[in-house]
C-alpha cells in the first residue's frame, strides 16, 4: 500500500496534509479524493466560493486533481447567457 496525500485550497485557506492516507493504488485514492470534494463542498458558504484538491503520492507526483467553483450569477440570467459558462462532458460521450 502506498501513502496519498490531500492538500485542499480554498479561496481563504491552503491546507497542506502532512498525514495522508494508505490506500491500495490511485483509483482508491481518487476515490477518497471525491468523497473529500463532497465533504468539501458542503461547507462552502456564501455567494462565490471555491475548493480545490491535489493528491499526492508519497515519492511527491501530483496523481489527482479536482475543483468545484460556484458564482452566483445575475437574477433572471440563463445558462445560454453566461458566456463563460462551460459544456459539461460525461465520460463515454463525445
Amino acid at each position: 500500500m502506498a501513502r496519498y496525500f490531500f492538500h485542499t485550497r480554498t479561496l481563504r485557506v491552503l491546507q497542506h496534509d502532512d498525514e495522508g492516507l494508505e490506500l491500495p493504488d490511485v483509483d482508491a485514492a481518487q476515490t477518497a479524493a471525491v468523497r473529500l470534494l463532497r465533504e468539501l463542498t458542503k461547507r462552502l458558504e456564501g455567494d462565490d466560493q471555491a475548493v480545490e484538491l491535489y493528491v499526492e503520492s508519497d515519492t511527491g507526483e501530483m496523481l489527482v486533481t479536482g475543483s468545484l467553483s460556484l458564482r452566483r450569477v445575475a437574477r433572471g440570467a440563463t445558462a445560454r447567457q453566461q458566456s463563460d459558462f462551460p459544456p459539461v462532458l460525461l465520460r463515454g460521450t463525445a
